[in-house]
Order: C-alpha cells, then structure tokens, then sequence
C-alpha cells in the first residue's frame, strides 16, 4: 500500500499548521476548532494509507465527538470568551522549545535505527477485506477479554459523569431555592419598612422598625 508522496506531504502540512494554530491563536475558541481541523487531516491520513477503520474512527471520535465536549467545556467556562484569551498563550516559546526537543529525540531515534528496518509486503486480508473486518475479527476473538474490560470501564466512567452531573443539578437547585429565600426576606422587609413610613407620615405616630413586630 503506497502513498502518493505529494498527496503525503499535502496532508502533513495540513496537520503541522493546523496543530501549530492550536497553541498560537489567542482566542481558545480557535484553537478548538485549528485542534478539529488537526485530527481531521489526521483522519485523511490514515484513509490515505489504507487505514480505514483508524480513518473511520479519527474523524467519528476524536475529530467529532470529543472536540465537541471540549467546545461544550469551553463555553460553560467562566471567562474563556473574554478578549484576554488563555492566560497561558505567553509560555509558547517555552512550548515550541519543547517541541523541538522531543521532534529531534524522535528524529535521533528515528536515524539510529534506520538501519534495522524491515519491509514487508502490505497484508492481502487487508487488501481484500479492509482493516475494519480484521480488527473487528480480532477484537471480539483473541481480545475479547480486554475489550469487555474496556467497555467496563468507559461504562464505569459514564454512570461517575452522571452522578456529578445529579450532584450539580442538586446544588443548583438548593442555590435557587436560598436565593429565592433571600428574596422573600427581602420583599418582607421593604414592606415593613414601608409601612413604618407610612405610620411615621401620620400625625401623632411613632415609626417603629422592628422586623419581629407584624401590623395588627
């Protein structure tokens, strides 16, 4: 299975800015969307070089699903639409220098081990079949177990996700219903002190303000 090498590095820039856009544009909205734009090219990667089942799911999960809660997550953030942006965008030479050091890590490693390279003829089964049909096969036969454990755990993580959420819910409601208190308090107090007035435009009268006092 080859690529075509113009095709290839197309798409490797693509990802490359786009990733670069993530951590250099001020405004954390357009970085989310540069970050689904990134998995995205990503996704046309793999599909480029036969991988449709990785394709299917970068784009499905990682470029769809999860950007979507991470936007979610953003516009529920107190401040994150602000003109100040991240307060984190003046570390990025720190950042870029980081990058450069684990890029020429993997570049040294890369370069040392050319020489023990193999290769090998692309599957047929894949070829014919498509990696969707195999990796499937062998996830609900040889890994079987670990799936179900996986499967497990994301339905573990699920139920924790909603017992926070029920949580929050709780505590909304119970500050609702000490704001509505405070409001009646509120309302109760500005009547007593109306009718004080009103009893001290009257000649002869004495206006008292005792909260514990009602009208008779």
């Amino acid at each position: 299975m080859t690529i075509n090498p113009v095709a290839f590095y197309i798409i490797a820039t693509l990802i490359v800015g786009s990733a670069a856009a993530v951590v250099v544009v001020r405004n954390i909205v357009h970085a989310a969307f540069s970050l689904i734009a990134c998995l995205f090219f990503i996704g046309v990667l793999y599909l480029a070089v036969g991988a449709d089942f990785l394709a299917a799911a970068q784009i499905l999960i990682y470029a769809g699903a999860i950007p979507v809660l991470i936007i979610f997550a953003i516009m529920l953030t107190r401040g994150s639409m602000t003109r100040a942006g991240s307060g984190f965008i003046g570390l990025w030479p720190l950042a870029g220098l980081v990058s450069l050091g684990v890029g020429a890590v993997i570049l040294g490693v890369v370069a040392v081990s050319r020489d023990v390279w193999r290769h090998g003829t692309y599957p047929q089964d894949l070829l014919d079949s498509g990696t969707t049909a195999t990796v499937g096969r062998i996830l609900l036969t040889r890994y079987a177990l670990p799936f179900e454990v996986a499967s497990v755990l994301l339905l573990a993580a699920l139920i924790g996700a909603i017992v926070l959420a029920r949580r929050d819910e709780q505590e909304a409601a119970m500050e609702r219903t000490d704001a509505e208190r405070r409001e009646r308090e509120e309302r109760a107090r500005r009547r007593r002190e109306d009718r004080a007035r009103a009893r001290a435009a009257r000649p002869g009268t004495v206006a008292t303000l005792d909260d514990d006092a009602e009208e008779t």
